[in-house]
């Protein structure tokens, strides 16, 4: 049934996939919060990843190849579909979910043969006709090009945009071209939501003027006590593991103190591209032993409550949502100067540590300090929980309802 016949207001939410990720998790959590007060809501990604989040409320499902009825079978998927991801075939029943629930669109196109000119005017028309088609009151898109494209597809059928920029402005926007046509396409968005006042300065006063400071709220889990009690000897970090995260900073820092703390083991959560060759590189200095890799795992939370420390590497970020996590659990917190204004997030000394970028030393020095003066780690976690107040999600999602309100009126 569509919204027209419902009368619900209807979000388009714009990304990639539902891959694990930072931006994902705030794009699924605010999909279910929308879907919960009434709106309709319809997740567009170009593709399907194969470690996505779960949406509760989903009104797909993806099939089982297995299970995928043959031509002389009873069973009626009218609505499967096929979704390509590098030559990886993945079927999805558009409606095989809850009825009236989350509605998703797949943008993915065949470019076989296609020079990449062609390729791109078919992807942008492939966006345009979503649009047409599903007619949304409002698109939240996230991240780099996607913004760029959400912003210039619906440019002419009447309907606002609203773009958010998830990690540093270069990071998104690394080269000289898409840095241009982010300056171009965004003063035509009704509104850019960034996580952070640093990363707003970052703009010409005429976007300054679009300009809403959204931070992420956190999974509910994350909101608790923090623990008081004697906690484990580990360094935990959670995070998608990749270059830009740069846990060998964590890794080399850990190997400095291992011998003078040898109870103490680093544990990583999370996966990522880079994961064997960090795997490998932690295997060549001996620490397979006190060097852990424990995966993505759904209760996160109650697996690193009780650890000594956090610790985030980052060379960039955003606003990171595994930092903000880690302080709301009154973890003692450790992490790199990575944000535009990392005191938005962590004063230094007083709710965590701030050591430099890809800094040995200081990281080394950090770790030393938490694990030695446990008193002074846990004045420092108690004072990081006090977070939780500014980012439950009751009161973030309820910013971002009343920010979309205002836009769709």
């Amino acid at each position: 049934m569509s919204h027209a016949k419902t009368g619900k207001k209807h979000i388009a939410m714009y990304i990639g996939s539902l891959h694990k990720g930072g931006a994902e998790h705030v794009m699924v959590n605010l999909a279910e919060y929308f879907w919960s007060r009434g709106y309709h809501v319809t997740l567009v990604t170009t593709y399907i990843s194969d470690n996505e989040y779960e949406v509760p409320h989903a009104s797909w499902k993806v099939l089982d190849q297995d299970l995928i009825p043959h031509q002389d079978d009873d069973r009626d998927i009218v609505d499967a579909i096929v979704v390509y991801k590098q030559r990886q075939k993945r079927i999805v029943d558009l409606h095989g979910g809850l009825e009236g629930g989350i509605d998703r669109v797949f943008t993915a196109i065949d470019d076989t043969g296609l020079g990449r000119a062609k390729a791109f005017a078919l992807r942008f028309k492939t966006l345009q006709n979503v649009w047409r088609q599903i007619k949304p009151n409002l698109i939240l898109s996230f991240i780099g090009k996607n913004n760029i494209m959400a912003i210039m597809t619906a440019k002419h059928l009447h309907i606002p945009v609203v773009v958010s920029v998830r990690a540093k402005f270069e990071m998104e926007y690394p080269s000289r071209s898409m840095m241009m046509a982010m300056k171009y396409s965004f003063p035509k968005a009704a509104g850019i939501v960034l996580q952070s006042k640093g990363a707003a300065s970052q703009l010409s006063d005429r976007l300054k003027k679009k300009v809403t400071v959204l931070p992420n709220s956190i999974n509910p889990d994350f909101i608790r006590d923090p623990y008081q009690g004697d906690r484990d000897k580990t360094i935990v970090t959670v995070g998608r593991i990749d270059e830009n995260k740069n846990h060998k900073l964590i890794v080399d820092s850990f190997a400095a103190i291992k011998d003078v703390y040898p109870d103490y083991k680093l544990l990583i959560y999370g996966d990522g591209p880079d994961r064997d060759k960090l795997t490998g590189y932690v295997s060549d200095k001996g620490l397979s032993d006190r060097v852990l890799f424990k995966g993505s795992v759904p209760d996160v939370a109650d697996k690193i409550e009780r650890a000594g420390m956090f610790v985030l590497s980052s060379d960039m970020e955003g606003m990171p949502n595994a930092l903000i996590e880690a302080m709301s659990l009154g973890l003692p917190c450790i992490t790199t100067d990575c944000m535009y204004d990392t005191s938005e997030l962590i004063q230094d000394d007083i709710n965590g540590i701030v050591v430099p970028k890809g800094d040995i030393a200081s990281m080394t020095r950090a770790m030393k300090k938490m694990i030695d003066d446990n008193e002074y780690a846990r004045r420092l976690g108690n004072k990081a929980s006090e977070i939780q107040n500014e980012v439950a999600p009751d009161v973030i999602n309820r910013k971002w309802e009343d920010y979309f309100a205002g836009i769709m009126k």
